[in-house]
């Protein structure tokens, strides 16, 4: 990449991605073996994420707010650390109470980036989950 196209590229937003998802939240299970279903990939193997600052690439969005009110919704995010997809973070959110936007920082600098979801409530099995997120990669 010559200095002009990496001049280009700094200077260049991130791209925003966006999307909706169906699975079975509740009674599914995902490829971590956990209950709940796959949610999103991201990127591939070689995929290398530009990060600014403290920020790292991607931020994940994702919309929770038409699923069964007080349900607890569980996300999981796995990256790759030393060649194997690893579970770094999770968290919990509940329908009607937190947020509607779960909000997910997946700092990984390299890789693909899996993010799986579960519901508590079997009412969610088939709904459809919109999430945006943006990423900015070499």
């Amino acid at each position: 990449m010559g200095l002009g196209q990496q001049i280009k590229f700094l200077a260049s937003p991130p791209r925003v991605y966006t999307g909706a998802v169906s699975g079975n939240w509740q009674s599914g299970i995902a490829t971590s073996g956990l209950a709940g279903a796959d949610f999103l990939l991201i990127g591939t193997p070689t995929t290398v994420y530009y990060a600014i600052g403290l920020l790292a690439m991607p931020l994940i969005l994702i919309d929770i707010g038409d699923l069964t009110p007080g349900a607890t919704i569980t996300y999981r995010a796995y990256i790759p650390i030393f060649g194997a997809m690893r579970l770094v973070g999770d968290d919990d959110y509940v329908v009607g109470v937190d947020f509607d936007i779960m909000s997910i920082f997946a700092w990984a600098n390299k890789g693909q980036i899996r993010v799986e979801l579960m519901s508590d409530n079997a009412l969610d099995n088939g709904a459809v989950i919109p999430y945006e997120y943006s990423m900015k990669t070499y």
